[in-house]
């Protein structure tokens, strides 16, 4: 998941700034108002969250403890970084080797069970998941990698769906063949009141999964699925075909933003647009043109964040 420049750029002000202090204000560092950290501290990257801040100063330690700075766990952006994390990791907690279940642990006590939004790395273990459904019960926007996911973890990720009471939105890097997407779909109906979004990076949409989305989410307010290209290099599509489109706009009235992009299958024709007429926010692209509705190449997963960011800040 790439990041937005006008989010690159808050995350590089908000690290200027606290190096511009470490550096020059040392004797006021205790001076800093406690909501104010807590509101740099939320903005930076978990990295400096977890191996720099809290060991400036007491203050700045006290306030790397407070939940509001733990409310996103961005997993896969830690092992993105590789060794240079974890080599770190063990060297300034001065542990012997570094688990990725105590990893997972340490920033779950950090959040007190407040976290509301969790990114999953692309290799988790079962148990790091099942840990997070029991102590996050705040959850409420679950990132799934998918396309890594063994088949015996995706077949048992229905079985936690029901812990999962406050989860709003649900996001899938790849739907891979054998994805039980249809069963997690009917758990968060029974379960997940709240439920309003689905995004979807890659992969498939089968007619048993839309069938599930228009049974058990009728009520779904958002739905973004699209092709992706993973290292810049290979293309992986998204396949939706007419009729199911058709149908899940049949079956989901309250959609208020859809976002079709590089699906093949697909052609958004005068149909589509007559029944899709009522959506507030609809993009698509025909083909290698992006429509008068649609976007141009640039593209990125994070408009979507926004959108769902401004829509549970009206909620709060």
């Amino acid at each position: 998941m790439s990041m937005s420049i006008h989010h690159a750029a808050s995350e590089i002000h908000q690290k200027c700034f606290l190096r511009e202090w470490s550096m020059e204000n040392k004797s006021k560092w205790e001076l800093l108002d406690m909501d104010c950290l807590v509101s740099i501290f939320e903005k930076v990257g978990m990295d400096d969250l977890l191996l720099s801040l809290p060991f400036v100063c007491k203050s700045w330690y006290r306030a790397s403890l407070q939940p509001y700075c733990w409310k996103v766990l961005d997993i896969q952006h830690l092992q993105s970084m590789g060794i240079l994390f974890t080599n770190r990791f063990v060297s300034t907690y001065r542990i012997k080797w570094f688990s990725s279940m105590g990893l997972v642990k340490l920033l779950v006590k950090l959040g007190h069970g407040s976290s509301v939004k969790v990114i999953l790395p692309d290799e988790f273990a079962y148990e790091e998941l099942v840990y997070i459904s029991d102590k996050c019960p705040a959850l409420k926007f679950l990132s799934l990698p998918a396309a890594c996911i063994l088949k015996d973890i995706a077949d048992s990720i229905p079985s936690l769906v029901h812990k999962w009471r406050n989860l709003e939105h649900l996001h899938l890097d790849y739907i891979q063949l054998g994805f039980p997407l249809s069963k997690i779909v009917e758990e968060i109906g029974r379960h997940c009141k709240n439920f309003i979004g689905i995004s979807v990076n890659a992969g498939i949409i089968d007619d048993e999964a839309v069938s599930a989305i228009v049974t058990w989410l009728p009520k779904l307010r958002t739905l973004d699925v699209r092709g992706t290209t993973f290292f810049g290099i290979m293309d992986m599509g998204f396949t939706l075909s007419k009729k199911n489109l058709l149908k899940i706009l049949g079956g989901c009235k309250e959609l208020d933003f859809l976002a079709v992009r590089e699906c093949s299958q697909l052609k958004i024709d005068n149909e589509i647009l007559k029944k899709a007429s009522h959506i507030k926010n609809f993009k698509y692209e025909i083909l290698d043109h992006s429509s008068d509705f649609g976007w141009g190449p640039n593209y990125d997963y994070d408009d979507y964040c926004d959108y769902w960011l401004e829509y549970y800040a009206e909620a709060m």
